[in-house]
């Protein structure tokens, strides 16, 4: 199983509720992806409720991600040059701009 620590990161925003990492991703990067919960980046198992936003840094191939320890509350972590799992979120998912387009998407793959 992978751990955060075999990666080069930064926490950008630590020990927050799952909520305000959320609003910090989505005012902060316009390159967001949603994801399901349980989704794994990098072999990290990535914990939500609904819905999980995963960015990636303007002319980079930095990714921004919530971390969650229970224990602990959720983090914005900043994995810096993973340019392959860049390009298989790129690939997998649709830009999202809204969570309503996010909705709308996922209904209609499921239908």
């Amino acid at each position: 199983m992978a751990c955060l620590n075999d990666y080069d990161y930064d926490i950008l925003l630590s020990h927050q509720t799952y909520k305000a990492s959320e609003e910090f991703i989505l005012s902060n990067y316009w390159e967001t992806y949603y994801v399901e919960p349980g989704y794994t980046v990098l072999g990290l198992r990535i914990l939500g409720d609904e819905y999980v936003p995963i960015a990636v840094e303007d002319n980079t191939n930095n990714l921004i991600i919530p971390y969650t320890k229970p224990c602990m509350g959720t983090f914005v972590v900043r994995i810096k040059n993973v340019p392959e799992e860049v390009e298989r979120i790129r690939k997998s998912y649709e830009k999202t701009i809204t969570l309503k387009q996010w909705r709308k998407h996922a209904d209609d793959k499921i239908k």
